[in-house]
């Protein structure tokens, strides 16, 4: 969604897809609008939920380059805190608090062998 609001705001406002976006921003507020059918809502919504809300009111295509690299890092933090607040809040296995390292991928997932071996070192790992 980031890399298409780029894409058309580097168009010329007399494209249909310039004409459509802006149509949605004024859309976006209006108290009939729908989020369902609306994807500038959306996408505002989901910056807002990362604290990076003021992306889209950025003039500047280069600015908005640079930035999409930060709102990405936001969002990584963002779901990698929900990750971690879920398996310390899970009452379905407490193993998971003690095994894992939490913000780094296990280091027998990089390896090249067969999955089903990779499987047993995981079963191996929360059965101990």
């Amino acid at each position: 969604m980031l890399k298409s609001w780029v894409k058309i705001n580097e168009m010329e406002p007399h494209r249909l897809p310039r004409i459509c976006l802006n149509r949605l921003i004024q859309l976006d507020s209006l108290p009939v609008n729908n989020m369902k059918f609306n994807w500038v809502t959306q996408l505002k919504n989901k910056l807002n939920v990362l604290g990076a809300s003021d992306f889209l009111y950025i003039n500047s295509v280069q600015e908005m380059r640079k930035e999409i690299k930060n709102v990405l890092l936001k969002c990584n933090n963002h779901y990698l805190s929900i990750d971690i607040n879920s398996v310390f809040n899970s009452s379905f296995n407490t193993f998971y608090r003690k095994i894992s390292n939490l913000n780094f991928r296990e280091n027998y997932l990089d390896e090249r062998v067969n999955i089903n071996k990779q499987r047993i070192v995981s079963q191996l790992r929360l059965s101990s």
